[in-house]
């Protein structure tokens, strides 16, 4: 190959990669090439200045901590936002965008995607660039939360992710939380459930939020799935300290004897955990720490995307 080709080709590449919004896993196929060839040729277009990239805002990340936490926990993948002076709401952009450069380079045109619920997956669903994936799902994995913003809830966010990406998607019709056990029960034999939380269980990639159980930070108090009164309760009973798919867990990742978990209509921790999919858990905070450290230490989680004041926090604690 002349270098004209070379060039011809680098700036192909660059063309699918940059402007068409294709992933280095779908150029590889396309040209038939491995995806760390396709990498390579990105890398060189950049080099060669055949690209030119001019970053507005960029997300700057803490490589030590990213480091720091794979070595005491063995992640798949970590994310650590750096984040400085700004503020909260803008933080959890960041972390969106975060989530979404992880999933867009891994999800294919015939994924299966996983979604709960919260703040922080909106939020990464408006980082998503837009697709033509029509064989693409996203499949909502725990009931409806069915109170306040009806945009960060389970239904709302797979149609909107769908929309994105020009694919299908799959939703539960039943409340998250339900009254007892034997109701749940009775909604998960519903076949209409069976089938959605079947696709879920096969997904490729699940993207949970984490939870803490501090009442005035609990997304499930606020959304007012679980009493203050239980949630007190329950902390004290079981030292629960987070939820992942609004199931609860303590700071060491166990969840077996927490009956309130018998109570929610959607995938288990339990499969969650054994799934052959990615899990990939989001949230910031120092006030998440503790529910950041038993998702880790429970192995839930897979990738993890967070923050400096959060990894600071749950490396201090994990290692006093």
């Amino acid at each position: 190959m002349d270098d004209y080709e070379r060039m011809a080709l680098l700036a192909q590449i660059a063309e699918l990669y940059y402007m068409q919004n294709m992933n280095q896993a779908d150029i590889a196929r396309k040209y038939g090439f491995s995806r760390s060839k396709v990498s390579r040729l990105i890398t060189e277009s950049r080099d060669t200045e055949t690209v030119q990239i001019r970053i507005n805002h960029p997300l700057r990340r803490d490589l030590y901590l990213e480091n720091q936490l794979n070595e005491a926990f063995k992640l798949k993948d970590v994310f650590v936002l750096e984040t400085g002076l700004d503020t909260e709401d803008k933080n959890l952009r960041m972390l969106g965008r975060l989530g979404a450069y992880y999933l867009s380079e891994n999800l294919s045109a015939t994924s299966t995607l996983g979604i709960s619920w919260g703040t922080a997956i909106y939020e990464t669903s408006h980082a998503f660039r837009r697709r033509n994936y029509p064989q693409f799902r996203i499949v909502q994995i725990i009931g409806s939360i069915g109170y306040g913003d009806p945009a960060v809830d389970g239904p709302e966010l797979a149609r909107n992710i769908a929309s994105i990406f020009s694919g299908k998607y799959f939703t539960l019709n039943s409340p998250v939380i339900v009254q007892d056990k034997r109701a749940r029960d009775a909604l998960i034999n519903e076949r209409h459930i069976q089938d959605v939380l079947a696709l879920g269980h096969k997904a490729d990639y699940y993207l949970v939020g984490i939870g803490t159980t501090i009442l005035e930070h609990s997304a499930l108090v606020r959304a007012g799935s679980i009493s203050n009164a239980e949630m007190e309760s329950i902390n004290r009973s079981t030292g629960a300290v987070g939820d992942i798919c609004a199931s609860l867990y303590d700071q060491d990742g166990k969840f077996e004897g927490i009956e309130f978990n018998e109570r929610v209509v959607g995938i288990s921790l339990k499969d969650l955990k054994s799934a052959k999919g990615v899990v990939v858990g989001i949230a910031g905070g120092e006030v998440k720490a503790r529910a950041i450290l038993g998702a880790l230490r429970g192995g839930l989680i897979d990738v993890l995307v967070t923050d400096d004041k959060a990894a600071e926090k749950v490396l201090e604690i994990h290692h006093s």
